[in-house]
């Protein structure tokens, strides 16, 4: 998971492409669904912190492969 991190302007380790709010809301989200994550569609997430962690996910996701390809490291 090291390579979904990067360093703000303000010098915070964040998830690429959230701010330190949102990966610290992210972070706490996935703690408290932990063990409910399963390959499911997306129209399956009910509740208000699956709806939120899924598009925390899916901003980061986008985040980093602009990121790492501008980087030259995707694959």
């Amino acid at each position: 998971m090291s390579n979904d991190y990067e360093i703000d302007d303000d010098g915070n380790r964040v998830l690429i492409g959230l701010s330190v709010a949102e990966t610290r809301e992210f972070l706490t989200l996935e703690e408290a669904i932990q063990g409910l994550l399963a390959p499911i569609s997306s129209k399956e997430w009910k509740t208000a912190n699956e709806v939120r962690w899924l598009a925390l996910y899916q901003k980061h996701e986008a985040r980093k492969l602009l990121f790492l390809t501008a980087k030259g490291t995707a694959h």
